[in-house]
């Protein structure tokens, strides 16, 4: 997969989807690594067992008030699926995700085909007494992570960054939830400081797709103040959604947003000044905070050392950075006499994505043989066999794509609800013809990651050849309102436009799979 190392665009037309959050310097000094569990997330840190478990509680509460404010009633909750977070010591820590995020960033959410994940940093040099920043971050990415997997479209730059704001401050007390709060820097930027020939202007942030350093924590603090005053008020969030569809449907965003809510982006200084003055947090009080059961679990040295390097991996790093990761895994697999699993899977996904193929099989062998039950090692060496499988012909490429399927199936009985593994399985099965556990299997990776392109281009494909066509479109939708790349996502809309149509199957997946 190309162009994967950005650490500033929201939408990649090749699957990747990348979200941060700005800082300013780092520091820490981080104890040994544990694991948190709950419902809804696993999450990594080095805080301390106390620090860790408050964590993982604050989340879970987090978690189940965002989705009352996003209108998710109890029990429709898309899944029972973990969702992956790992909290780094320091924002120095983050280029060991991104190369270079740790020059301003303090936290990213990143989405592709392989997986995501969340990294926040617990802590930087300038930050404000009052804030958590740890839970500032976290929450942050938390939301990123939400508005994905219950919406259905992609939306402009700054709307995803003022959302993740807005929620990022979120205080959880009893049973009352305050939403909103204002940052640090509300003061300062009331008094004037926001003004200046390195702010971005109200017209380019509308348009923003994405980040320059000089103008970027302007703009994060200018999406929050308009995503905090659009929401504050019924009649202007029935404007925002009016806009938010006309910029899907591929109207200019300056444009769009003036017709809806009758405000000029020339004029916004002023109306956000005045907003700004009386801006009140949103309160909700809700049922009786329920309690959140925790499972902590220390993890070794040699689990932790290979910890983070595992997690990159699986939210596609870049080629320069994946053969870095690489090398100094096999640097650690030969200082070892015996390495631990977690080494051992890293290495053959290191292996697979940057390296040799036959070394990452004879890793997973060893695994496998271990933990005949290790949903990772099946997975990969599924993946593993599949690539072998492109370089074979006749009766020994469908042997080996069949033992690739029966891996995926095995993977698939530990979870699922893994959208990675759903997806490789469904193309897995599609080589043996249209049927049931095939549309299953491409709906399911696409439902569960609506906005991943991999996903929905599959699942286009499967519905097509079976004759729904609106299950089709729907996988497409998503696709054909992302503000970030125009033309891909006109190209989109034309190919709904010929499936809706009626134009034959065979043209259809002809502008499917036409590259830009």
């Amino acid at each position: 997969m190309n162009d994967r190392s950005s650490a500033h665009g929201l939408w990649r037309r090749l699957g990747m989807v990348v979200l941060a959050l700005m800082a300013f310097g780092a520091h820490g000094a981080p104890a040994g690594w544990m694991r948190a569990e709950t419902d809804h997330f696993v999450i990594h840190g080095q805080s301390g067992e106390s620090a860790l478990r408050q964590r993982a509680i604050q989340l879970e509460r987090f978690h189940e008030a965002a989705l009352l404010l996003l209108g998710i009633a109890d029990g429709k909750s898309r899944t029972t699926r973990r969702f992956d977070v790992v909290m780094l010591p320091d924002t120095a820590a983050l280029a060991v995700v991104r190369p270079g995020m740790e020059k301003g960033y303090a936290g990213v959410y990143l989405q592709c085909a392989d997986g995501s994940a969340a990294f926040s940093a617990e802590a930087t040099k300038v930050r404000q007494a009052e804030d958590d920043f740890g839970q500032v971050v976290l929450f942050h990415e938390v939301a990123h992570r939400l508005m994905f997997e219950y919406t259905h479209r992609v939306y402009p730059r700054w709307f995803v960054e003022g959302f993740a704001e807005y929620m990022s401050r979120t205080t959880l007390e009893g049973d009352r939830v305050t939403f909103g709060k204002a940052p640090p820097q509300a003061d300062a930027k009331l008094a004037g400081r926001w003004v200046g020939s390195e702010v971005i202007a109200w017209p380019d942030l509308l348009r923003a797709t994405t980040g320059a350093p000089k103008t970027e924590a302007d703009f994060y603090f200018k999406s929050w103040l308009l995503t905090h005053y659009l929401f504050n008020d019924s009649a202007r969030a029935q404007q925002l959604n009016r806009y938010l569809d006309r910029v899907a449907d591929g109207e200019d965003a300056v444009a769009a947003f003036e017709d809806t809510t009758g405000l000029q982006a020339a004029g916004l200084p002023l109306v956000m000044e005045r907003y700004l003055r009386t801006a009140a947090a949103l309160r909700m009080t809700g049922k009786e905070a329920r309690a959140v059961q925790v499972r902590v679990t220390p993890l070794t040295d040699a689990q932790g050392e290979v910890l983070v390097k595992r997690m990159v991996l699986r939210v596609c790093p870049g080629k320069s950075h994946g053969e870095k990761l690489l090398a100094e895994l096999r640097t650690l697999r030969q200082q070892r006499e015996t390495p631990v699993p977690e080494l051992r899977l890293a290495l053959a996904r290191a292996e697979l994505l940057f390296g040799d193929e036959a070394a990452a099989e004879a890793e997973l062998a060893s695994v496998l043989a271990e933990d005949p039950a290790s949903f990772e090692a099946h997975h990969l060496m599924g993946r593993v066999l599949t690539q072998q499988a492109g370089k074979l012909s006749g009766e020994a490429r469908e042997a080996r794509f069949d033992e690739a399927r029966a891996h995926f199936f095995s993977a698939y009985r530990q979870n699922k609800v893994d959208a990675p593994n759903l997806y490789r399985l469904a193309m897995a099965l599609a080589r043996r013809g249209q049927d049931a556990s095939l549309a299953n299997a491409a709906r399911g990776a696409r439902a569960l990651e609506p906005t991943v392109p991999e996903y929905a281009f599959f699942e286009a494909q499967v519905d097509l050849a079976g004759g729904d066509r609106e299950r089709a479109v729907r996988a497409l939708r998503p696709l054909a309102a992302n503000p970030h790349d125009p033309a891909f996502a006109a190209r989109m809309r034309g190919v709904i436009t010929a499936i809706e149509g009626g134009q034959p199957v065979p043209e259809v997946l002809r502008l499917l799979s036409r590259g830009d």
